[in-house]
């Protein structure tokens, strides 16, 4: 009953795009209009890694590491790798296969996998399929699963034999799961 209007907010990793939006603007924010973007304080090397970092604290752990290179930046000098706090350089970026398999279940996943084998595909033949593959799979929890999918963008919903499809961005998805391995 609390749940009337859920609002998914994503977070930083799934839109990486807008890291070099948010470090130019915390960067202006911090010097207090001195700088206006990231080229002009720090490598390229350096924006990439923060690119590449999986933020688990979002844009408020984003914001603080910017406040942190701000504060140690001295004119003149471009700020490099070496530069960041040691935790950004010692954890690993996030994992593209984990990170998916963590953000949608392995549930989820092995149904956009079938799409993306099977082309349009209708809840009745996906439970005929975890019948062989994943028994724990009900038509049911399947049509929770194509809900969830559909939110998200991934799957577009359809009717009678044909069914439900997966969408451009779910594709990309499973391309990155595909870099990794493929289980089902």
């Amino acid at each position: 009953r609390l749940s009337v209007f859920p609002l998914r907010m994503p977070s930083l990793r799934e839109r990486r795009e807008d890291i070099p939006l948010l470090v130019d603007q915390f960067i202006r924010r911090f010097s207090h209009g001195r700088f206006s973007e990231a080229n002009t304080i720090m490598t390229a090397e350096t924006l990439e890694h923060l690119c590449g970092y999986g933020w688990p604290g979002n844009i408020r752990q984003l914001m603080n590491v910017i406040e942190f290179l701000m504060n140690i930046h001295e004119d003149r000098k471009l700020l490099r790798i070496e530069d960041l706090p040691e935790y950004l350089l010692t954890e690993e970026p996030a994992a593209d296969h984990k990170f998916i398999h963590d953000l949608l279940g392995k549930d989820l996943v092995w149904i956009l996998c079938k799409f993306q084998q099977h082309g349009g595909i209708g809840r009745r033949h996906l439970a005929d399929l975890a019948l062989r593959e994943q028994p724990h799979l009900t038509e049911g929890v399947i049509r929770g699963l194509l809900n969830t999918g559909e939110t998200l963008g991934l799957v577009k919903p359809g009717t009678g034999r044909n069914g439900s499809a997966i969408t451009e961005k779910g594709r990309r998805i499973i391309v990155k799961w595909d870099n990794g391995t493929l289980n089902g």
